[in-house]
């Protein structure tokens, strides 16, 4: 779409707050859980007569922790089946529903009659059923927001997507130390966050209407027509609905002519029907060549994010504050500091573009790693929790290390990789994409919390922040390769930006136009400077 859009603030308003909740909620169970646990083995103020249990078996407390990112990645496996058929208007309201029950469960296993089995087990199915709404929430969320949102702010909305779940973490926090000291408190903790689902889930059905793009790849031609006027003003929706039309055109009979054979053209279906009825074909395979392009780049990114650290960094950082007697303040201190930063990103995404962020954000997060694995040459972390220790000169510049590093994060992969991966996946596939994306993050997140204090065991906290260092110095290479710019694009015209990676025939849409008679010439071509890294066939 090009020049200047003109939407409703309505709209916009609804759009970006109730997809935005299914992020809050997210990061309000990463808050809350970890007053929840204290609270539930302190014994004092438990309200249930398992505590004690609970408090002997680190190994619940664990899959009390994980059963929420388990669940996630569970929904986010079935999301990859079912997105592309359900919409994303209700991913947001099935994850809303879910959340709800999720935080139901998990607030009636405090009953005081159960005993330890009962309780322990509601309480983690619960929060399986919690996480299955993380999944479904967070596909639907970058998603939804990615197609209806104008390019000019589609970057300062997903950011704040990522805003939301700090937001989030902190409502978390001050949620469970609000409730820490009344008995049987953190069934109140995890049953509030009932009533964000509620909102979320009642705005979602009752408010937002079906994704443009979505109903347009169904060839529901009029609902999507009237999806778009939902947002944008008249003459800016008939002129971004024909622009969105005819670049699609383009696509569809360029990637006919290329004749990879990635794409057939008797069951390709995003491109305008002459009627309005629903396309029933189904999506072509996500690994198709045609699409590897933009999977590398969003599936590469969200791993990269999960790999260079970043719980690593957060769970040192607990450590040294708990030794420091500071545990409960410094927790609130860090989501705060992780708000501040992601607020600089929202501010200056649809600005300095995204690849700019994601090279500041990863180079401070090389440096500050380079920084931890010579300054854990010279100290190491007590394992006694009743401990209180002294922070020396070494576990400043620690500490000040890990505050550059959670700052580039959050400059950069935090909020960057979501957006991006809400933009590079062509329509026809974004369902899938976006869902093998998110599982991708929740099972590298898994895996780099597993492995991290094995490593750390093994070989010690210098040699492995040592590694995490060496794969963030590959993601700044992996950004200046793989990842576009998308700053300012439509979602058609990214989509042609990678498709002329590996299609001779997409190499410029202008020629595409020319060549098929389209009236419209992408902006990108028209003027370079939106065109940076290596896309080249």
């Amino acid at each position: 779409m090009s020049g200047e859009q003109e939407f409703y603030w309505s709209s916009l308003t609804y759009l970006f707050t109730f997809p935005a909740l299914g992020g809050l909620l997210f990061g309000y169970d990463i808050g809350a859980t970890s007053f929840v646990l204290e609270q539930i083995t302190t014994g004092d103020y438990s309200g249930v007569k398992w505590d004690n249990y609970l408090d002997d078996h680190t190994q619940l407390q664990g899959a009390i922790t994980s059963s929420s990112v388990f669940g996630a990645l569970l929904s986010s496996i079935l999301v990859f089946q079912v997105a592309d058929y359900m919409g994303r208007k209700y991913e947001l309201v099935v994850g809303a529903l879910l959340y709800m029950i999720g935080a139901f469960i998990a607030a009636l296993s405090a009953r005081p009659s159960w005993n330890a089995e009962t309780g322990i087990a509601v309480l983690i199915f619960g929060r399986v059923v919690y996480g299955c709404g993380i999944g479904f929430a967070m596909h639907g969320a970058p998603a939804y927001i990615g197609e209806m949102s104008p390019p000019s702010i589609r970057g300062v909305l997903i950011s704040l997507k990522e805003a939301a779940i700090v937001l989030g973490i902190l409502l978390g926090y001050l949620i469970g130390f609000l409730f820490s000291t009344v008995n049987g408190g953190w069934s109140y903790t995890f049953g509030l966050a009932m009533i964000f689902a509620a909102i979320m889930l009642g705005g979602s059905y009752f408010l937002l209407v079906e994704s443009t793009r979505f109903l347009y790849l169904k060839g529901k031609l009029a609902q999507a027509k009237e999806s778009m006027d939902w947002i944008l003003l008249p003459e800016a929706s008939d002129r971004a609905f024909n622009e969105m039309a005819d670049q699609n055109n383009s696509i569809r009979k360029a990637s006919i002519a290329d004749g990879d054979g990635s794409l057939d053209s008797k069951t390709f279906s995003l491109a305008p029907k002459l009627t309005n009825s629903q396309s029933t074909n189904p999506p072509p395979p996500v690994y198709s060549k045609r699409f590897r392009p933009a999977l590398i780049a969003g599936v590469g990114l969200v791993f990269l994010q999960q790999v260079t650290g970043q719980p690593s960094v957060l769970y040192y950082a607990a450590t040294i504050f708990k030794d420091a007697g500071l545990a409960s303040v410094a927790t609130v201190g860090v989501a705060a500091f992780k708000l501040v930063m992601t607020m600089i990103a929202v501010f200056t995404v649809d600005y300095y573009g995204r690849r700019s962020l994601l090279f500041i954000g990863i180079s401070c997060m090389l440096v500050a790693l380079i920084a931890l694995a010579i300054a854990f040459n010279f100290t190491t972390t007590s394992d006694d929790d009743d401990e209180t220790k002294d922070i020396g000169p070494v576990q400043i510049v620690i500490l000040f290390s890990m505050f550059v590093y959670i700052g580039g994060y959050q400059i950069g992969f935090g909020p960057i990789a979501w957006l991006l991966i809400s933009e590079v996946f062509p329509l026809e596939v974004r369902g899938q994409a976006v869902a093998v994306a998110v599982q991708t993050n929740f099972f590298w997140n898994v895996v780099t919390s597993y492995l991290f204090p094995i490593a750390t065991s093994a070989i010690g906290a210098s040699k492995t922040f040592g590694i995490f260092a060496l794969i963030d110095a590959f993601a700044i290479y992996f950004v200046f390769k793989f990842v576009p710019e998308t700053k300012g694009l439509s979602l058609e015209e990214i989509e042609i930006l990678l498709g002329s990676r590996v299609s001779p025939a997409l190499r410029s849409i202008s020629k595409a136009g020319d060549e098929y008679g389209n009236s419209t010439t992408s902006p990108l071509l028209r003027n370079g400077e939106s065109y940076h890294g290596s896309y080249e066939a």
